[in-house]
């Protein structure tokens, strides 16, 4: 991933929004195995990542907050975006049983279909 989690990193709030899907609506099995890793590393490992090394810092401080922004692609069946809406579902129950034992405040956004440019 590339982030040194060794540093020390004190944060009071963290939004998480990130995010990979395919380029165009396919069967699982005609999907590239890359391409699969990467929804799944994107979607899943980094949110899990970045939330890990905020967490600590909210812990010690007995406060903080973290926003998750994920998609309304976990509310409906997509059949022809199998692991992108199966991540999403992922990271969903992440966020609601990473936070109910500490003193931090979560929230989870679900997001229609945005598109922009980079």
């Amino acid at each position: 991933m590339g982030i040194n989690s060794d540093k020390k990193r004190d944060s009071l709030s963290t939004v998480n929004n990130v995010g990979s899907q395919y380029s165009y609506p396919m069967y699982v099995g005609e999907v590239p195995k890359e391409q699969l890793w990467s929804i799944i590393n994107v979607n899943i490992g980094a949110t899990t990542m970045m939330t890990r090394i905020v967490l600590e810092g909210m812990k010690k401080r007995g406060k903080g907050a973290i926003v998750n922004v994920s998609s309304g692609s976990e509310c409906q069946p997509l059949p022809f975006m199998t692991v992108y809406a199966a991540s999403k579902v992922s990271m969903h129950i992440f966020h609601h049983l990473s936070f109910c034992m500490y003193n931090i405040q979560s929230h989870i956004n679900y997001l229609g279909q945005v598109r922009f440019s980079i």
